[in-house]
């Protein structure tokens, strides 16, 4: 090649990289919603969803889980159904402006460069301080006299378990009367018990930070798994003034540490057998799920939908690593049936 050839290139600029919105296999097919592309990554099949059976879907999922503990709102507040009827609707056009402004957007992205320091201020700050926010509604909202609350029924039988554990280091309620059940949390509980001086209020704050915590996580995997800040947002702040949520948020129960377990062991599996992200996620998800179980023994009803969507979903890894997964899951199991 002549120099004046060798000049000539040089002086041709490189490609510009092309941006990589997500971090999912470029094969990876895409669950679409009215010829919109989502960007879920975690469906193998392209499946296309008319918008109105996505949106009655959503509404119906929102309208069933207001239902149960949901009747102190309804007594309170008469119009709620109304208002919850709204609230759908207002989110459905909500939707409708954000993909229309998307799809205008789209074509004019390259040439608003100035708009670019504007959207990196939000990600960095504007973003973690409205989830900061959504946690502290939630934290406010189950602490809210927390301390003139009388106690459940279901709760009673809990405090007197953790009692008797931070007095006997046993569940025990009387000679030979013991409560077995959830021994990860009536321990747990019993330890704040003990540091506490058998305050009950204080059994219902762990409680309360258990919440805390799985509306900190809801809010990471709504925007790890979706990639949508947004859509997160809107999770987090459901989750937090949600009637049933808050109920089980401040009473002195397992409920919500199994919650807490179950949403991370979902996260671990999504990562570790959907996504493939290595072993170290997939014998998190055993851990995690093990806690789970023994903070309420229900979640051992999950290992069949989690077959399901592993044999359909799962990536497989080779015989030792699957082995060495075997052998970690019958441990955790030996733990439960020990239990």
């Amino acid at each position: 090649m002549h120099q004046s050839e060798l000049r000539a290139a040089a002086r041709v600029a490189p490609p510009e990289p092309v941006p990589q919105r997500f971090a999912f296999p470029q094969n990876a097919s895409w669950i679409t919603t009215a010829s919109v592309q989502q960007s879920t990554g975690c469906f193998r099949l392209d499946l296309s969803i008319p918008g109105t059976i996505v949106n009655a879907w959503i509404t119906l999922l929102l309208r069933s889980s207001m239902i149960e503990r949901s009747e102190a709102l309804f007594f309170h507040l008469p119009a709620a159904s109304l208002l919850i009827l709204c609230f759908g609707l207002a989110g459905a056009a909500l939707v409708v402006v954000v993909q229309v402004r998307a799809k205008k957007e789209d074509g004019t992205r390259s040439l608003r460069h100035d708009r670019v320091p504007l959207c990196v201020l939000m990600r960095r700050w504007v973003w973690p301080l409205l989830a900061a926010s959504g946690v502290l509604l939630c934290f406010a909202l189950r602490a809210w006299q927390i301390d003139i609350q009388p106690p459940d029924d279901d709760e009673y039988a809990s405090i007197q378990a953790s009692l008797a554990i931070a007095q006997k280091g046993v569940p025990e309620f009387q000679e030979r009367v013991w409560y077995a059940r959830s021994p990860l949390y009536h321990y747990l509980a019993g330890a704040v018990a003990a540091v506490s001086g058998s305050n009950i209020y204080g059994l219902r704050l762990l409680t309360v930070l258990f919440s805390c915590a799985s509306a900190a996580l809801l809010w990471k995997m709504a925007k790890d798994l979706t990639h949508d800040r947004f859509l997160a947002f809107c999770a987090l702040v459901l989750y937090a003034i949600h009637p049933y949520s808050v109920f089980t948020g401040h009473v002195a129960r397992f409920y919500q540490q199994q919650e807490f377990f179950h949403l991370l062991g979902l996260f671990f599996f999504i990562r570790g057998f959907i996504l493939n992200t290595g072993m170290r996620d997939r014998y998190l998800t055993i851990l995690v799920f093990l806690a789970s179980v023994l903070s309420q023994e229900i979640t051992a009803l999950q290992n069949v939908p989690l077959a399901i969507c592993w044999i359909v979903f799962g990536q497989r890894r080779s015989w030792p690593d699957e082995i060495r997964l075997l052998v970690a899951i019958g441990c955790a199991l030996a733990l439960i049936g020990l239990d």
